[in-house]
């Protein structure tokens, strides 16, 4: 018996064809013909998923565990289709491994199922590392052994980096992610038969609006609206994952219809993506002047979540810990760190921390740093901006006008006010822009001036600005050589350089010396 061709585009032949399929399927189970079943259902497999699901579970009953290629296996057990209830979905975290991915199976595309499984299951679990382990596995094996299956590619493959991009974006590394969901697409192009488009566009809008991309975040959104939505249970994960790519950008725009559209997220439906939805959530407690609600969030959130290093959940927490713990004015709950080595939403966080709980000439040099760091999103580049002007204000410095001008077009390019509104208004009075009528910002207390330089420390400064050398500035100051060689690394240290030369050109621009004409030149 020849086995049926997936439905070709047409609506009327892709119909016929189905039912032409599930008829074999039902006379080789009436006849106690396995083998045959189950060859026609892992070939009609995925029309049969995006157009007949409650006939595809009934095909499947009868399917042999033991004897099921993994694709079979999995929508048995744990695809989509059955996939109807959060407690059945974490039935995949909770499964005992296979031993190891990819064994002896009947087809390469079988093999990259199973290698596909595993990684889901890890991701499920909270286990990124062993998670991208995996995948790192599943991308070798589509790059060989699965090119030789032309045929099943398109939906393998849009299935595989669709995947591979979830883990890739809960595992913190978006820009991985965002190269994923365009793979995913790239694998069907002009095949609007799968409903994995559509998917793909939308969680790549959702890892778009997370990074304060609004523009392009919403240029997704109309293409998604183009592709076809499966009649399925995975059409309810598909419109509640686009509810939450529009409420991330309507936070950040501070849209009145955010409220509304962060009411309706389906935390069940979207219990993967809660890092997603927490940041949503928080984001919005914070700029309308709720911190405190803000750390309930985060504490309901996370209560029984494993937080990986490095991982989006984390960094999420991380990020409105902070965030809402400086904004009430509450004592840090660990000790401040070093931004530079932590992903962009963390380090955001800790910038944030400094500049009540650290040196403010640090928190200067790092939120700038943070500001001009490659790869990141408008919002975090926004934001460390924002936490500059704040922090050279903390420090009684005065304002940076290209700090201001930059933050400014951040803003009015993507139409991002959110990170306005948990800053205090003299920052907010910088800025050469308007706002949008329709948003209001909440009073945030700046924090009280900071003594940064003590008078021995300016001294020192302002002797590196002339041409005198250290032994000659140390018998000045009548202290030794020494001495003045670990309080220039001290310095060095605080304002982030490297070098005398760097250390008086931040000085002057910053205002904490002023050079004489007789001054311009020094050692270097």
């Amino acid at each position: 018996m020849p086995t049926p061709q997936p439905p070709q585009s047409t609506p009327s032949t892709s119909a016929e064809v189905l039912v032409d399929l599930i008829e074999q399927v039902d006379a080789a189970w009436q006849r106690d013909d396995a083998a045959t079943a189950i060859r026609l259902l892992n070939a009609g497999l995925w029309p049969l998923f995006l157009d007949r699901p409650a006939e595809l579970r009934r095909l499947l009953v009868p399917v042999p565990e033991d004897a099921a290629p993994p694709a079979l296996l999995l929508a048995k057990r744990f695809a989509l289709p059955v996939l109807d209830t959060p407690e059945r979905i974490r039935l995949l975290a909770t499964r005992p491994l296979d031993a190891t991915p990819g064994q002896a199976l009947d087809t390469p595309t079988d093999q990259g199922w199973r290698i596909a499984q595993r990684m889901i299951a890890h991701r499920l679990r909270g286990e990124f590392d062993e998670s991208r382990d995996v995948a790192q596995r599943l991308r070798q094996h589509i790059e060989t052994e699965s090119t030789h299956e032309p045929a099943q590619l398109p939906q393998f493959l849009a299935a595989a980096y669709s995947q591979l991009g979830t883990t890739e974006l809960l595992a913190g590394d978006t820009a991985a992610a965002l190269a994923d969901f365009r793979a995913a697409l790239a694998a069907t192009e002009g095949d609007t038969e799968l409903g994995i488009r559509r998917d793909a566009l939308i969680k790549q809008a959702c890892a778009l609006a997370m990074e304060g991309k609004l523009r392009d975040a919403e240029h997704v959104l109309v293409r998604a609206e183009t592709e076809r939505q499966p009649n399925n249970a995975y059409a309810d994960r598909i419109r509640a994952r686009t509810r939450l790519a529009r409420a991330l950008i309507a936070v950040e725009r501070m849209d009145e219809s955010a409220p509304e559209l962060l009411s309706s997220l389906d935390h069940d439906l979207l219990f993967e993506y809660w890092p997603l939805v927490l940041l949503a959530e928080g984001r919005w407690r914070l700029a309308t002047g709720n911190p405190a609600g803000a750390l309930d969030l985060v504490d309901s959130a996370t209560e029984h979540r494993p937080l990986p290093a490095g991982s989006l959940g984390l960094c999420v927490a991380t990020f409105l810990r902070e965030m809402a713990a400086e904004m009430l004015g509450m004592p840090p709950a660990a000790p401040v760190r070093d931004p530079e080595s932590l992903p962009a939403l963390c380090a955001l966080g800790a910038v944030r921390a400094m500049i009540v709980r650290a040196d403010p000439l640090v928190a200067v040099h790092a939120a700038r740093s943070l500001a001009y760091r490659r790869g990141v999103g408008p919002s975090v580049r926004l934001e460390a901006l924002l936490l500059t002007a704040l922090a050279l204000q903390r420090a009684g410095l005065p304002a940076d006008e290209r700090i201001s001008s930059a933050a400014a077009t951040v803003a009015r390019e993507e139409g991002l006010w959110r990170p306005l509104a948990v800053v205090p208004a003299s920052v907010r009075d910088e800025l050469p822009v308007s706002p949008p009528a329709h948003v209001r910002y909440v009073v945030v207390v700046a924090p009280p001036p900071a003594v940064i330089l003590t008078p021995r420390e300016r001294e020192v400064l302002a002797a590196l600005a002339s041409p005198d050398s250290l032994a000659q500035i140390a018998a000045r100051l009548h202290v030794s050589v020494n001495t003045i060689k670990s309080q220039v690394r001290s310095l060095y240290r605080r304002m982030g350089v490297s070098s005398r030369h760097e250390a008086v050109a931040e000085a002057t621009r910053l205002g904490l010396v002023s050079l004489r004409p007789s001054e311009s030149r020094h050692p270097g």
